[in-house]
């Protein structure tokens, strides 16, 4: 097995300008709105060997479906391999920071373990002062739309620029009031009646995690490429643990 994942470029545009999509509405948007309203963008290269694309999550496998193959190898049959050039645009609302090896990544907001602690404070406080605790994520692979992320813990109520979707009757009144179709969509043991996570909002199916508990949060994401797939991808882990992304020096 091969796997090279190169880091290769990071777009620094978000200075001065101000975010005015409203990124709750589930139609798709493209990586020129996103840049034009400040978002950071994380470009990637993966070179993944074709047998190997079973161990990966599902942007592999579209990234497979839809980039070119090329065959590399001496045409004997034996030396052959298929190797496939996946590019992924990661757009976010979180800034860059630089690790210890001076690689960027965007900045660290999880798996804090080994940290020192002025550094873990000073994330922590950008976290919760400048991103209000939301932490806004769209995935493209290969120029084309895969995956949008919202995610809000422990958010002030009554800041009224973070949507409160803690609530079923929340949720549901929020785009009630923007004339957006809604409705919820039954599935056993994923959504229930009492509790749904899955929403049919403008035609677009839209898995919503939320609590109203002691610890508030919840989590809206919309697979574009296959919107009948309702697994919720581990954001926070994949790309801002500071431990995804390993480029080759």
């Amino acid at each position: 097995m091969r796997i090279i994942i190169i880091l290769f470029i990071i777009t620094l545009v978000s200075c001065g300008k101000k975010d005015t999509i409203n990124h709750y509405v589930p139609n798709p948007i493209t990586q020129q709105e996103l840049l034009d309203n400040g978002f950071y963008r994380y470009s990637y290269v993966d070179t993944v060997n074709k047998e190997d694309l079973h161990k990966y999550t599902s942007d592999y496998t579209y990234a497979y479906t839809h980039t070119r193959i090329d065959l590399i190898g001496n045409g004997d049959g034996i030396h052959d391999s298929i190797k496939l050039l996946i590019r992924r645009d990661i757009y976010s609302n979180v800034k860059p920071e630089k690790n210890e090896k001076g690689q960027i990544y965007p900045t660290q907001l999880s798996n804090f373990y080994g940290m020192d602690t002025i550094k873990r404070e000073a994330n922590t406080r950008y976290l919760k002062g400048v991103l209000k605790n939301r932490i806004i994520t769209y995935l493209f692979i290969n120029d084309s739309l895969e995956y949008k992320s919202i995610i809000v813990e422990d958010f002030d109520k009554k800041d009224i620029e973070i949507i409160d979707f803690t609530t079923k009757t929340k949720i549901i009144r929020y785009y009630d009031s923007l004339k957006i179709p809604i409705k919820s969509l039954l599935v056993k043991d994923i959504s229930t009646k009492d509790h749904p996570t899955l929403f049919l909002i403008a035609n677009l199916k839209t898995a919503i995690r939320y609590s109203d508990k002691k610890h508030s949060f919840y989590e809206s994401s919309i697979n574009y490429i296959d919107n009948d797939n309702y697994t919720i991808y581990n954001i926070i882990g994949s790309y801002y643990s500071g431990l995804k992304w390993h480029p080759v020096k």
